[in-house]
């Protein structure tokens, strides 16, 4: 079995000081693995709880946190339906060429709580 996996920025709007972070998944990964990292995240494991996950693949640009603050909410009215990661689905279905190269600066996933729905 292979070590190797990969890290995806992943940011959740959570309020207008919140910051994107790295996340480790391991190579072959499924969406709900993905979550489960989340979920146990130091920076988002407070804010995440006993809810329910919904992550999003958005390639956005990343900014300073107070930019994504703005920017997410209206990516995501835009976006949210097509966007939505199934958890039973592999990572690499969203990502076939894995997250965006550090030097592009994006943020490669959005997540939200199962309670911040008026997205979906």
């Amino acid at each position: 079995m292979s070590s190797t996996g990969q890290h995806l920025v992943v940011y959740m709007p959570y309020d207008p000081t919140a910051d994107a972070y790295r996340v480790y998944v391991p190579e072959n990964a499924f969406v709900q693995d993905l979550k489960d990292a989340i979920a146990g995240n130091r920076w988002f494991k407070y804010h995440v709880g006993d809810n329910d996950l919904l992550l999003f693949k958005c390639n956005m640009e990343t900014g300073t946190p107070d930019q994504y603050f703005q920017r997410a909410p209206a990516w995501l009215r835009e976006n949210a339906k097509a966007a939505r990661m199934r958890p039973a689905s592999f990572l690499s279905e969203y990502f076939p060429d894995g997250p965006a190269p550090q030097k592009d600066r994006k943020i490669d996933v959005i997540a939200v709580t199962g309670t911040s729905t008026s997205y979906t």
